[in-house]
């Protein structure tokens, strides 16, 4: 199944409906280097205006599909 990460704070019934379809792990308010951790096996990151996603995260996600 795809593995979702939520970095920032998203309505919480759309995480439920992420979770009918897709792994989802809730990382809100973590660090970069535990953000870059995290997603490294991710398929996807959502993020919201409270994450900075830097090259770091980005090259981290060996099997991200999707940033949005």
């Amino acid at each position: 199944m795809p593995t979702v990460i939520i970095s920032d704070e998203i309505d919480p019934g759309a995480v439920v409906e992420l979770r009918r379809h897709l792994e989802v792990q809730e990382a809100y308010g973590v660090g970069q280097a535990e953000l870059s951790r995290i997603v490294s096996d991710a398929d996807a990151l959502i993020v919201r205006s409270g994450t900075r996603v830097t090259a770091k995260i980005i090259n981290a996600g060996r099997r991200l599909k999707i940033i949005g």
